[in-house]
């Protein structure tokens, strides 16, 4: 099935390895302990990962398969 870069932009984030709010950690190369701020479909259609550095508020885009899932904590 054929789909034009508006309908791949479109596509069902419901498949998402991450939701906004998910505390992540990059576990290859630099550290980048984060929690996620924005996820979106690139005009490619691939997901792409904003998270904001902890401490910090830098931000960085990632794809999915370059961040892992923390345990929430909750705050008290």
């Amino acid at each position: 099935m054929y789909l034009n870069k508006t309908e791949k932009m479109n596509m069902n984030l419901n498949e998402t390895k991450f939701r906004i709010g998910d505390l992540v950690y990059k576990p290859k190369g630099y550290k980048f302990p984060g929690i996620v701020v924005s996820v979106f479909k690139n005009t490619n259609g691939e997901t792409r990962i904003v998270a904001e550095l902890e401490n910090n508020g830098m931000l960085h885009i990632f794809t999915e398969a370059q961040l892992e899932r923390r345990p929430n904590k909750e705050k008290k």
